[in-house]
């Protein structure tokens, strides 16, 4: 992919879709490795307190969000609004910010 991205920026053609797919395949092992702890979060919580519905459903909707946050920066990145490695990598870096101080808030208690 970044071979024929150089290509088509040699032609004259935009390569940010092509950039924005190479990005997002680098930053889909962080995703998925952030989506387990995220998991964790929500599964450690709901086994020490006695809200296990409240938790499963908060879980489902915190990933929800994060999937759709996820999509609009991607459709923001292949639109030229922001950079693709930007829109490649916001997504896991919130959603790492975010699960870890979660984790870290579950742990402390």
């Amino acid at each position: 992919l970044p071979y024929y991205g150089d290509l088509m920026t040699q032609a004259g053609l935009s390569s940010q879709r092509y950039d924005l797919q190479w990005y997002t395949l680098i930053s889909k092992c962080f995703w998925l490795s952030i989506m387990v702890v995220l998991a964790a979060c929500f599964a450690l919580g709901s086994v020490r307190q006695s809200n296990t519905w409240r938790m499963i459903i908060l879980g489902v909707a915190v990933a929800f969000f994060f999937y759709f946050f996820k999509d609009i920066t991607a459709a923001m990145g292949s639109a030229g609004t922001i950079p693709p490695f930007m829109a490649a990598f916001a997504s896991s870096c919130i959603a790492a910010l975010f699960a870890i101080t979660r984790l870290l808030y579950v742990e402390e208690g």
